[in-house]
């Protein structure tokens, strides 16, 4: 649709090959890069795993490699830069357990908010790491605050709640006050000192009553 708009578009314009020659010129060579960007494209979905990562320059921060696989070495390299974008593509890219779960402690590690919509949709289907990854961004992640909250009464999880907890208590956010102080009071006596430490790190004072009361208990 949009080459059938450009075509139509160049054809309504009624171009003179003497008074538009510089236009002509440019479309020209517009063509030529369209042409050979579908091509580096449909070449680029045939390419291997590294190969594709190559591409990107995934490796170019590797002066030599020191870890095995390779891919740990880069990945440790561009945590020290900073370069979340790169780590992102690893996690997107590598399929091994191995380099999924160091790409996931990376971005844990880094708490940048660059990363929150790839943690944030994660988090959505209750992934842990994501959930602690989005906690490690501090106010950065407020926009997960409501989705966050929807874990608090996952009592059946307490894994879950207890990264939850944390993560709340981390971003700030005082939506999260009320629902977690409601916790003090549950059954389980593993996962409630979280809901506590989380209201401390929230440091909203209407949280002093329910934990006096715990304290008092």
């Amino acid at each position: 649709d949009a080459l059938d708009d450009s075509a139509q578009a160049v054809e309504d314009a009624d171009l003179d090959a003497d008074d538009d020659a510089d236009t002509i010129a440019a479309l020209l060579e517009a063509t030529d890069e369209l042409a050979t960007g579908i091509d580096d494209a449909q070449a680029f979905d045939d390419l291997a795993v590294r190969e594709q990562l190559a591409y990107e320059g995934f490796y170019d921060v590797l002066g030599h490699y020191k870890d095995y696989p390779v891919e740990w070495s880069a990945l440790k390299e561009h945590e020290q830069r900073g370069n979340v974008g790169m780590v992102l593509l690893a996690l997107d890219s590598l399929g091994s357990e191995f380099m999924e779960d160091h790409c996931m402690e990376t971005l844990i590690r880094m708490g940048d908010p660059a990363a929150f919509d790839e943690m944030h949709q994660r988090a959505q289907k209750r992934n842990k790491p994501a959930i602690k990854a989005l906690g490690k961004m501090g106010s950065g992640a407020e926009d997960a605050v409501e989705t966050l909250m929807e874990y608090v009464d996952a009592d059946k999880d307490p894994g879950l709640q207890k990264v939850t907890f944390r993560a709340l208590g981390e971003i700030g956010d005082d939506r999260a006050t009320q629902p977690l102080a409601d916790k003090l009071e549950m059954d389980n006596e593993i996962v409630r000192p979280h809901a506590a430490r989380a209201l401390g790190l929230l440091g909203d004072t209407r949280a002093v009553k329910p934990l006096t009361e715990m304290l008092e208990d």
